[in-house]
């Protein structure tokens, strides 16, 4: 049995490496068996006290310290395969452990100025995100998603009780899905921004066709991971800083086709039109 009192551990924030290796040691020999008290909340308890070290660690720019850190954190993926990517845990309070690895090092990389290694991980894992969520489909899915479900809410021929299973399921689709592409978009959006810095900060007015080009097909991605005005204004508001102006037109004209689909509010609407 885990002790009660384990928990305790999750209000630490400095790193204490010996016994963080142990507390991972012991959910490790325990975990097979799910039904010791306590064994949950002490996984918990540490992802949390993980969370907090490796903030202390990146602001700080304690490489070794980060490191240390990293491999706890992925045996904790391999433990559970939740503590990773985990975007729910990560926002209610979990903390950046909760994160996928990448972006955890991606985050520690651009803060510290690890150029060389910021962009060959950066590089690495935009496109592989790119591959596995293609921007058209995404594009597509949120259209037809929401198209449907609209159109069931407005159906006669759709019962009351089904309608409130279908706004219940629509909404814990919205959380569970919204929030791990929000993470996802906002971390990607700002590592881009830092990629494009280096690669033009010699040149700032004068940036290659080529390199323009794979940043604004990059912020399309954005968009398309997460869309409303929250990604949709900023990324309009790059591509035409990048003098692709017909693109962030057709942007925000898609954003507000969109928006009107949703039946967003009002205010919604009119922070596109103002850019319209």
């Amino acid at each position: 049995m885990i002790p009660d009192n384990a928990q305790w551990i999750q209000w630490l924030t400095a790193y204490n490496a010996p016994l963080m290796k142990r507390i991972t040691q012991v959910l490790v020999e325990a975990w097979p068996n799910l039904g010791i008290k306590g064994l949950r909340k002490l996984n918990a308890a540490q992802m949390r006290w993980l969370s907090a070290c490796l903030a202390e660690a990146t602001a700080g720019n304690r490489r070794q310290e980060f490191d240390e850190l990293m491999a706890i954190k992925r045996a904790m993926n391999a433990l559970d395969p939740t503590n990773n990517d985990n975007a729910i845990s990560a926002s209610i309070g979990g903390g950046t452990a909760y994160m996928d690895t990448e972006q955890i090092m991606l985050n520690f990389y651009s803060k510290n100025h690890c150029d060389d290694e910021f962009e060959k991980l950066f590089l690495d894992y935009l496109q592989r995100k790119m591959n596995e969520l293609p921007a058209d489909s995404l594009i597509k899915v949120s259209d037809n998603m929401e198209r449907s479900y609209r159109q069931a809410l407005k159906s006669d021929t759709v019962s009351e009780e089904k309608k409130q299973q279908l706004r219940q399921g629509h909404d814990l689709m919205q959380v569970m899905s919204g929030a791990k592409h929000q993470l996802l978009s906002v971390l990607l959006y700002n590592a881009a921004a830092y990629y494009w810095k280096l690669k033009t900060q010699a040149d700032y007015a004068s940036p290659n066709e080529a390199l323009k080009r794979q940043y604004a097909t990059w912020l399309h991605f954005f968009y398309a991971l997460q869309r409303n005005c929250t990604m949709g204004i900023p990324v309009a508001k790059k591509l035409r800083e990048l003098g692709l102006e017909a693109e962030a037109r057709a942007l925000l004209d898609d954003l507000n086709a969109f928006l009107r689909l949703q039946e967003a509010p009002q205010e919604e609407l009119e922070k596109v039109q103002r850019l319209l």
